[in-house]
């Protein structure tokens, strides 16, 4: 049987607002597409930068 996770332990992560998304495009972008120097950059881990 498969454990349901307590509301807000992961599936429930809000959306970023347009600043944060604009913010990590610019990272992004200033790292010549580089998902890891961006997230470096940031302080996040590379899968966040791919998700946003």
């Amino acid at each position: 049987m498969r454990q349901r996770l307590p509301s807000g332990a992961g599936g429930d992560v809000e959306s970023p607002g347009p600043a944060v998304l604009l913010d990590t495009l610019r990272t992004w972008r200033a790292h010549h597409g580089s998902r890891d120097r961006a997230a470096a950059a940031l302080e996040l881990h590379r899968n966040r930068v791919r998700r946003r």
